[in-house]
């Protein structure tokens, strides 16, 4: 987001320069999550309708859930997981765009010796509510705390573009990349996978 809109968005953000590139990402998100929404409730519709309890409160097919997901609002706003469950980061996403323009406006004022608290900030947050390990889901993708393991991360991922000429060896990047999958594949050791990440995504940047 940065790399594309960083230049354009500088200062006070105006309307126009707002709703140009909210219809950018519209574009980019809604017509898949639309005709997968679709495909699904009419590939599902015999099952559901012989299962009335799908389409009851606090079900997956519930009116409330559909309605949200149509307008890609369902991942922090409702309890249940929705019919199409993964499209919870779509929605997430979403209300990161929703926001992210008043920030990159300011994102030239940001020095760089703040980058790194704030990359701290923006990973620790995530990590630290993976500890909670709450009842619905340790890695939540429902009702607000979803916001507090996305919104984070991708903020801190436009602090990250700000030192990105930080490149780490190739080495140093392919050794990360086994330790991301080595705590992914253990329970106890996958939050500690988000504390890796800026330092994966840096070795990434490496032209090496």
């Amino acid at each position: 987001m940065v790399h594309v809109y960083g230049d354009s968005l500088t200062g006070r953000v105006r309307s126009q320069q707002y709703w140009k590139f909210m219809r950018a990402r519209v574009a980019r998100l809604y017509p898949l999550h639309l005709a997968v929404m679709l495909l699904l409730l009419v590939g599902l519709a015999p099952l559901i309708l012989r299962a009335p309890e799908t389409i009851g409160a606090g079900a997956r097919y519930a009116w409330d859930a559909f309605a949200a997901s149509l307008v890609m609002l369902h991942s922090p706003w409702i309890a249940q997981r929705t019919g199409n469950y993964p499209a919870w980061s779509i929605s997430a996403e979403w209300h990161a765009y929703v926001i992210s323009p008043f920030l990159m406006a300011y994102y030239h004022q940001i020095r760089r010796n703040m980058v790194w608290p704030l990359l701290f900030l923006g990973f620790v947050i995530p990590f630290s509510l993976y500890q909670y390990n709450l009842p619905s889901d340790q890695f939540p993708t429902n009702e607000w705390p979803v916001l507090l393991r996305v919104l984070p991360l991708f903020f801190a991922g436009m602090a990250l573009y700000k030192i990105r000429s930080q490149g780490l060896p190739a080495l140093v990047g392919r050794g990360l990349i086994v330790l991301t999958v080595a705590c992914l594949c253990h329970q106890s050791a996958a939050p500690y996978a988000v504390l890796l990440i800026p330092f994966l995504l840096l070795a990434v940047l490496n032209d090496d």
